[in-house]
C-alpha cells in the first residue's frame, strides 16, 4: 500500500509486486479500483489521529492532567503519524 499525505490531499493505492525469478526485474501492478484520494491532509489527519488517541484513553482535556497529555500529544502527533504509516500501529 502506498499512502501519500500531502499538503492538501491524502492519496491511497494498493499494488502487487511480482518477481518472476532472481534475475528479472520485479513487475508492479495496480490492484483495480484501489486508488483513492481524500481532500484532507496534514493538520486534518493529525487532528483525526489526536482525537482517536484521546478518545481511546478517555482523556478529559478540561483537567490539568488532560491538558498536559493534550499538549504533549500536540507536540508528538506527527511522529506518531509517521510511525503509524511506517509500522501499521
Amino acid at each position: 500500500m502506498v499512502v501519500d499525505v500531502g499538503a492538501g490531499t491524502t492519496d491511497f493505492g494498493l499494488f502487487v509486486m511480482v518477481e518472476a525469478d532472481e534475475d528479472a526485474r520485479p513487475r508492479v501492478f495496480e490492484v483495480p479500483e484501489s486508488i483513492h484520494g481524500v481532500r484532507q491532509a496534514g493538520d486534518t489527519i493529525d487532528n483525526f489521529l489526536r482525537a482517536a488517541i484521546l478518545k481511546k484513553h478517555d482523556i478529559d482535556l478540561e483537567g490539568d492532567y488532560g491538558r498536559r497529555i493534550g499538549g504533549e500529544l500536540n507536540l508528538r502527533v506527527r511522529q506518531f503519524k509517521e510511525t503509524l504509516f511506517r509500522d501499521g500501529v
